[in-house]
């Protein structure tokens, strides 16, 4: 990871502002851009995420407002949004996380045909899959013709690996024969 800019230049220029999506605000004008009081940063909507800019580099913002409130260098570990959502940058919602759990913590991708995360359909044997990614390395948890049942599984699993960044199915109003 990049280094972080000098937190008392941070002290000195910005304060955390939760109302903004990038969670910081500027407290003077330092340059022709910034004015006091303003958002600090910028969102991208795309990404779900937001940016600023500091002495011509780019950073996270979540990693500057985590540095900026706690003091703590984040180095080589990542800043996770605890409720998922990239802009929620005040800092009850950021952690320090390595990256595999970081990746625990996320979403069901778009692109999940099955609504269950860690489940896949198997087209060549006509069953679902249930995996688990932990440390870059996956790990098949079974095979089954019911989705709910692996995702149950994949849930435990979860539990188990992840602690709490594991991010599970909600299983609650479903059944399975």
């Amino acid at each position: 990871m990049q280094q972080m800019p000098d937190h008392s230049l941070l002290v000195k220029r910005y304060k955390l502002c939760p109302e903004y999506p990038t969670g910081l605000s500027v407290k003077y004008q330092f340059n022709n851009r910034c004015k006091p009081e303003q958002q600090a940063g910028s969102y991208n909507v795309k990404e779900n995420r937001s940016f600023i800019q500091i002495e011509g580099k780019n950073y996270r913002c979540s990693r500057i407002v985590y540095y900026l409130a706690t003091g703590i260098d984040p180095g080589i570990y990542e800043v996770d949004h605890i409720d998922q959502d990239g802009s929620n940058n005040s800092i009850q919602n950021l952690r320090l996380a390595n990256r595999s759990q970081n990746a625990a913590n996320m979403k069901l991708k778009s692109s999940n045909t099955t609504g269950f995360k860690g489940v896949s359909w198997q087209k060549s044997r006509g069953l679902f899959r249930c995996t688990i990614t932990v440390n870059g390395k996956s790990k098949q948890l079974g095979n089954h013709i019911c989705p709910i049942r692996l995702a149950y599984q994949y849930n435990i699993a979860a539990k188990e690996q992840y602690k709490d960044f594991a991010v599970i199915n909600e299983l609650s109003k479903l059944g399975c024969k």
